[in-house]
């Protein structure tokens, strides 16, 4: 009579294949035509595991996935980090009812914070010398919202494939 539990994982099997893949799709090169309009993929994993399990992921862990990016892409350090821990900082604040909205009206959140994030790292770039005159805010930004609607979907499915549980949760039942 008593059914066998599924065997619940921890949130790190999922995010780290994740921020693997974000990673990657970071230093991928595209074609000119389409790379104006390169989402951030990191900071869309950071922001989903960031309130999936905020127990585990936090703007810590987003910082130093942040300098990941930052060494591989040969950008000046931390700034990357900042742009990472900022968006997951100003969601996770100002947007405490984050997941309780609906998908689009996320996506717009993710979209404005987005672009705050870049502008704010352009200034301290450009105050450090390293600005880049040609940057896109906007397409990134576009791209950005864009994608949270299929990257947060695609997150939800693989937490449940694989039976991945917030902290806390394991010890329920």
């Amino acid at each position: 009579m008593d059914k066998k539990k599924a065997p619940k994982h921890s949130s790190y099997m999922v995010f780290g294949f994740s921020v693997f893949t974000a990673l990657f799709l970071e230093i991928v090169n595209f074609p000119a035509e389409i790379e104006m309009f390169r989402p951030d993929f990191l900071a869309l994993v950071l922001i989903y595991f960031a309130f999936f399990d905020p127990q585990r992921i936090n703007i810590g862990l987003a910082w130093i996935c942040g300098l990941f990016l930052d060494l591989l892409t040969g950008a000046p350090l931390a700034i990357n980090a900042l742009i990472c821990a900022s968006q997951v900082f100003i969601i996770h604040t100002q947007f405490r009812r984050f997941s309780n909205y609906v998908i689009y009206q996320q996506a717009i959140i993710i979209g404005l914070v987005n672009i705050i994030a870049h502008v704010v790292a352009y200034w301290l770039e450009h105050l450090l010398g390293a600005g880049n005159y040609h940057v896109n805010f906007i397409g990134t930004a576009i791209a950005t919202t864009i994608a949270w609607m299929f990257i947060a979907l695609l997150l939800k499915f693989l937490c449940k494939k694989f039976a991945v549980v917030p902290f806390g949760a394991e010890q329920e039942d």
